[in-house]
């Protein structure tokens, strides 16, 4: 790995679940760059492929670039770290958008993204949309993400007691692609031997709870962790895709 001193165990697993007919979700494991990718796509026939397929080819291109330069549209007031990630889920934006610009069939694409970015001493987690990223540590499980829909809004701003249809509850308030820039949530954290990440889109997030996820994430290798919370959201209706990433810190 280019990381020397980081030794990690990971896995990532996607299924198509019960009640679709196509996968929206792609996602990356790059242990070599340490970088981990889930993108949920959506919008028109196939195009939520499309967008998610985008997504990945762009921060995997990024993440490989032999100049590691910082993308033009990174934020140099971050670390490094975060800069790069930052401008790297910006220029998928802009790659997304500017394909559903110019194909009609891909108008109004769009996805989600949740990324992980190993260096030898930190790790930084980036969302956009409502795929989650969990940190699981001694003291329990705990979500490194920001929830960008209607009703994680509602809560922050104490809005419960306006009444508003529950199909819109779920609905993304931001999303790659959508429009020509987008604000991805950051989030710089540090890590300990024994600390283990989950990534993942909601066709799991939805019919899984941490706690659960804790609970096989602790007893299972990252493999059989994937495939256990996997067949646990196709044992409980698989009403969408469903993809995961596990990484467990081994140093």
């Amino acid at each position: 790995m280019v990381i020397p001193m980081l030794q990690l165990e990971t896995a990532g697993l996607s299924d198509i679940g019960k009640n679709r007919d196509h996968q929206e979700d792609a996602f990356l494991v790059d242990d070599e760059h340490g970088l981990y990718v889930v993108a949920d796509g959506m919008g028109g026939h196939l195009a939520g492929e499309v967008a998610s397929a985008i997504i990945i080819e762009t921060l995997q291109a990024a993440a490989c670039d032999p100049g590691g330069h910082l993308p033009a549209a990174a934020d140099t007031s971050r670390s490094l770290a975060s800069a790069k990630l930052l401008g790297w889920i910006r220029q998928a934006n802009r790659n997304v958008y500017q394909r559903s610009l110019s194909d009609e069939q891909c108008r109004g694409m769009g996805s989600t993204v949740a990324a992980l970015y190993f260096t030898d001493n930190l790790v930084v987690a980036a969302n956009v949309g409502d795929s989650p990223v969990y940190l699981v540590s001694g003291s329990g499980i705990e979500m490194l993400s920001a929830m960008h829909t209607v009703a994680a809004e509602r809560r922050a701003l104490d809005l419960q007691g306006l009444d508003l249809p529950v199909h819109f509850h779920h609905m993304l308030t931001r999303a790659v692609g959508i429009d020509a820039d987008v604000e991805p949530n950051i989030r710089e954290t540090d890590f300990r031997a024994g600390d283990a990440f989950i990534l993942c889109s909601d066709g799991l997030s939805n019919a899984v709870e941490p706690e659960e996820m804790l609970a096989i994430v602790r007893r299972c290798s990252s493999r059989d962790a994937c495939a256990r919370l996997i067949s646990l959201a196709n044992a409980r209706g698989g009403d969408d895709n469903s993809t995961v990433i596990v990484i467990k810190i081994n140093c």
